[in-house]
């Protein structure tokens, strides 16, 4: 199934995830619900996909400067993200947690697919 995140496209699973500039985001085709920083925070992560990205640059980038520091923020708006557009949240496929660094939206190629065939 193809992927659709702002310009790139790769290969995740069999859910279709689709986030759109006009603020939009769709599960195999279904409208998904985000809140303005949700939203803020997927386009964040999408946009620097298979890249991991600090908390701090994270915070600052989505909350503003002040916030670098706030990573309770952070985990909050990232499980509210999960639930919404993982097919399974407490196994996440696309944003992943990178230990000690922050997390990365991660889009599967086609190399990793026929890896986890073999």
């Amino acid at each position: 199934m193809k992927v659709a995140v702002i310009g790139a496209t790769g290969v995740v699973g069999r859910t279709i995830l689709q986030v759109l500039d006009e603020r939009e985001v769709a599960v195999d085709e279904v409208p998904v619900e985000l809140s303005r920083k949700e939203f803020d925070l997927l386009q964040y992560l999408a946009t620097n996909a298979n890249t991991p990205i600090p908390h701090r640059r994270l915070l600052q980038a989505v909350w503003g400067p002040d916030y670098g520091n706030e990573v309770v923020y952070l985990r909050v708006f990232i499980n509210q993200l999960r639930k919404k557009i993982e097919p399974e949240p407490a196994k996440p496929r696309y944003i992943l947690t990178e230990p000690c660094i922050g997390y990365q939206f991660h889009i599967s190629n086609q190399a990793d697919q026929e890896k986890n065939r073999t």
